[in-house]
Parts: C-alpha cells; sequence; structure tokens
C-alpha cells in the first residue's frame, strides 16, 4: 500500500504544521468530532508540502503513480485513476478525454443525473438507445438496439452504455465490443454496478476482459468509502500517440487540487485488499447470497438473481413482492435491514461486509411474508408507471444538450410546454415507482411530450414554476453534423 504507508509514515513524523488545512491534523478539530470520528480522521487530513512522503495528483511522480499502477494492474487496465465525486467524475473525464465537442456518442437512455452532467460539460450530441426491461425491472441495452443505433450513426465517436443494471442483470459485453468495433466505435461502460466482477470466476465477465475500451467504477460494490472510485482505460485508449497527456488533461480538469489522502489512501488500502485476497472475500459473497436466494425460494418467493442464474450478478437477489414491496421493505427496515425497492421488487445485494446474520434475519423475515399481498397501488396505476417511463425512454433531442442549455430560455406554464425544446436538466418527481434516484426525465434540448407534462403536474414545484424551454439555442460551440474532429485524438 504504497501511498496508505507514506500517509502514515508522514503521521508518524510529528510535525507541527503551520500551514492548511486549519484544524492543524487534529488539534484544532472540534473536541465533539474528534470523539466521535476518531483523531486520525484529522490528523491523517495533509496537505502534500512536505516533499519525501505524499506526491501531487494532478502530477503523479511518487507514490500516487505508484498506487494508480497498482490500481490498474489489479482491473485488468492499461491506465486508471483515482476518482473523487465518484462516477460523476469519472463520466466527465471519460467524455472530455475520449470526445470533442460536437461528436456523436450512444447513451443508454435511462441516464443519471451525473451522465447527463458529463454530456452537457463535453458538448456532444447524444442518440440515447432505451434500455430493456423484465418484469418491471431495468435491463442493459441489447446488443441489437446498440446495432440499430450504430447503422444510424455512421461516425459515432463513442457508446457509454450501463452494465449490468441496477437490477443487476448482465450485458451481453462481448457482443456490445463486436458493435462498436465493426463501426469503429470507442466503448466504455458504467461498471458501477460490476465492479467486482473480476475478482471470483464465479462471477460474470468484466468489462474490459471481455474487450471494452473503459470501465467506470463507483463505491456500489467495492469496499472504497462514499464518493469516491476509479476509472480505467485499455491499451486502445492508452498506446495512441500523446493519449497518455489527454487523458491526464481531462482528469486533472474534472478533479479536486486540495485532495484527501485520507480518502486516497483508504483507496489505496482496499485495492491491496482485493488484489491480495478479494477471490477469498468474494467466495464467502457468493455463497452468502446463494443461501439468501435459496430461502427465499424455499419459503415461496419468485427470486431471480443469485448464483447458478445466467445473466445476473450471483451476489444481487430480487425478490418479487408485487403491491407488497413497499410494506416488506417497511418490515425489514423496522428490524434495522435496509434494502432498495425497485418498483415491485426489493434488491438484496451481498457484498464481502454483509454479515451472515443480516442474510439469515432478512431470510426469516421475508419468509414470514411471503405470498401476503398487502393494499398498495391499484394495477392500472402500475400499468400506466410502466407506460409513462417507457414514452420517456423515447427520447427525442432536438439540440445538444450544451446548447440548449445555454441558449436563451424563457419560463412558460406546463400546460404551454407541449411540442417545446427543454431548457433545463430535470429528474423524475421524488417517489415515482420503479425510477433510481437521480433518474433523469428531461434532458436539455429535449422535445417535450404530454407524457412529461402530466409527470411533473404531480409535483408542486413544477406546477408553479413552470418549465424553462429554449427561444434560441446558444452557437458557435457545435461542430457540424458529422465531423470527424481534428488531431489529439486517443483510441481507435
Amino acid at each position: 500500500m504504497p501511498l496508505f504507508s507514506a500517509l502514515a509514515t508522514y503521521d508518524r513524523a510529528g510535525y507541527v504544521s503551520f500551514h492548511m488545512p486549519g484544524h492543524k491534523h487534529g488539534s484544532g478539530a472540534p473536541p465533539g468530532a474528534v470523539a466521535a470520528l476518531g483523531r486520525s480522521v484529522f490528523s491523517l487530513d495533509k496537505t502534500a508540502v512536505i516533499g519525501g512522503y505524499l506526491d501531487a495528483l494532478h502530477a503523479p511522480a511518487g507514490v500516487l503513480r505508484e498506487a494508480q499502477d497498482m490500481l490498474a494492474s489489479c482491473f485488468g487496465a492499461a491506465r486508471s485513476y483515482f476518482l473523487f465525486n465518484g462516477t460523476a467524475a469519472g463520466a466527465q473525464v471519460l467524455l472530455l478525454a475520449l470526445c470533442r465537442p460536437g461528436d456523436r456518442v450512444v447513451v443508454s437512455a435511462d441516464l443519471d443525473a451525473q451522465t447527463a452532467l458529463a454530456l452537457i460539460l463535453a458538448g456532444v450530441e447524444p442518440t440515447f438507445c432505451p434500455p430493456a426491461r423484465l418484469d418491471g425491472l431495468p435491463a442493459p441495452v441489447s446488443a441489437s438496439a446498440l446495432l440499430e443505433c450504430l447503422r444510424d450513426l455512421p461516425r459515432c465517436r463513442l457508446a457509454l452504455l450501463r452494465g449490468p443494471s441496477a437490477a443487476g442483470q448482465c450485458a451481453d459485453l462481448a457482443a456490445w465490443a463486436a458493435a462498436t468495433r465493426r463501426s469503429g466505435t470507442l466503448l466504455a461502460v458504467d461498471e458501477r454496478f460490476g465492479a467486482h466482477f473480476r475478482f471470483h470466476p464465479a462471477l460474470p465477465e468484466d468489462a474490459l476482459s471481455a474487450g471494452a475500451d473503459a470501465a467506470l467504477h463507483g463505491h456500489c460494490c467495492l469496499p472504497f468509502p462514499r464518493q469516491t472510485g476509479a476509472l480505467h482505460f485499455g491499451p486502445a485508449v492508452v498506446d495512441g500517440p500523446g493519449a497518455i497527456r489527454q487523458l491526464d488533461r481531462a482528469y486533472q480538469l474534472c478533479t479536486v487540487t486540495s485532495v484527501s489522502y485520507v480518502m486516497l489512501a483508504a483507496m489505496d488500502a482496499s485495492r491491496a485488499m482485493l488484489a491480495d485476497r478479494g477471490r477469498a472475500m468474494w467466495e464467502e459473497a457468493v455463497g452468502r447470497a446463494d443461501r439468501l436466494c435459496r430461502a427465499l425460494r424455499r419459503a415461496g418467493w419468485r427470486v431471480v438473481g443469485g448464483p447458478g442464474e445466467p445473466g445476473w450478478d450471483p451476489c444481487r437477489a430480487l425478490a418479487w413482492c408485487g403491491r407488497g414491496s413497499a410494506a416488506a421493505r417497511a418490515r425489514l427496515r423496522r428490524a434495522g435491514l435496509l434494502v432498495e425497492q425497485l418498483g415491485d421488487w426489493l434488491s438484496l445485494a451481498v457484498t464481502p461486509g454483509t454479515p451472515d446474520a443480516a442474510c439469515d434475519l432478512a431470510a426469516a423475515l421475508l419468509a414470514g411474508g411471503a405470498g401476503e399481498s398487502p393494499a398498495g397501488p391499484p394495477a392500472e396505476r402500475a400499468e400506466q408507471a410502466s407506460l409513462d417511463r417507457e414514452c420517456v425512454l423515447r427520447r427525442e433531442q432536438a439540440l445538444s444538450p450544451r446548447r440548449a442549455l445555454y441558449g436563451r430560455l424563457r419560463r412558460l406554464p406546463l400546460a404551454d410546454c407541449a411540442g417545446e425544446v427543454c431548457g433545463e436538466l430535470v429528474s423524475w418527481p421524488a417517489g415515482a415507482p420503479g425510477v433510481l434516484d437521480d433518474e433523469v426525465l428531461l434532458l436539455p434540448g429535449q422535445v417535450v411530450g404530454g407524457h412529461h407534462i402530466r409527470l411533473l403536474a404531480k409535483s408542486p414545484r413544477w406546477r408553479r414554476d413552470g418549465l424553462a424551454v429554449v427561444e434560441a439555442p446558444a452557437g458557435g460551440e457545435r461542430a457540424p453534423a458529422g465531423a470527424e474532429g481534428a488531431a489529439g485524438r486517443v483510441g481507435r
């Protein structure tokens, strides 16, 4: 653990600080916070001004460079970067490194706000590929849908797709890689829900091993702290002339200068643990998930996922609760167990940190409620919610997100917005059934439909404020449609 070890050595040196941070390595921190969080949270919060210990994130030449090289080796990448601000920063680095303003990219239509912001920042022209659905669960984009998109975009620069889905259903990564190679398009996979796949043979193949050019990892399945992650690039991207410099430049644009060495050291230690005993860790997790799935099936639950079910993450159990999903989730919460609800399903993600006792308790509590159907939304409401979501995923983009966001805008009452071009980023109303947090309802530059207005009318904010629409788009920064771009590109 080169970075972790250097930080610990620096701390033991016992310097008295006359520079930042203001808490002076803990001596000026609030006593209550020190008592609750531990002194090391503050004492290890260093700045890289002392030579011979730490390293500079924007120009690593010592322990940080060594740690990132070891991160790349651990995940099978040609080059890797530690991320702050999680996958949001990773998507920004990815698009700025591989694309130019005006480039065409294919993106999964069920994108979150973080990916949407990256599209705006990069100034690219997105085409949205609708993902599949299985019994109300989100699924990855199919290979046939991707091929159809690429046929319509002969000069597409990048496909940025999510796999596996938030429900744990795996993508056909080999088919994705073959389709993008055939069209000369780079493939980047948002692998936040499958970052653990590399560490056990019972887990599905990971994106880089399947031929992706880049992979984006967050803290969802790795022992990383929240707000961190990793961005990995394959050899097709890294080996081009000037490629490393361009990747580094994009990273510098989107990464903090006042880096938290506590978070960096935690990522370094987590990487070391995965490299040393990742297989044994995930062997235990797969076993726990298997026992949980078997117990639920014996109790009469319909379960997808878990070991032995092809195409699904073996460490994710999804139990169908129908209209009783909210009641079942509340029953688990009262017992101290937090699970995610995906429409009519409960999602239980098992990692090496999940205690055996918690799996046993979840199985026992759910077994006691199997077959129940507490009062819930009527069937017609659930059907309408599913229809609304399918309509939203067929996005009609009239302008690039950046041209729309920076154009001349005006605010209209909701009732007058049908057919207008949206000028702001709008997430789904809170509590929408079957929708993940921060999933985008309307993107800047998207044509507003009647279904959007109907959904927004349920929110007091949008009923009161109306919607910003584009009166005239911003000009000047968009490349001509289909322009190849200039020198400095990386990858194929």
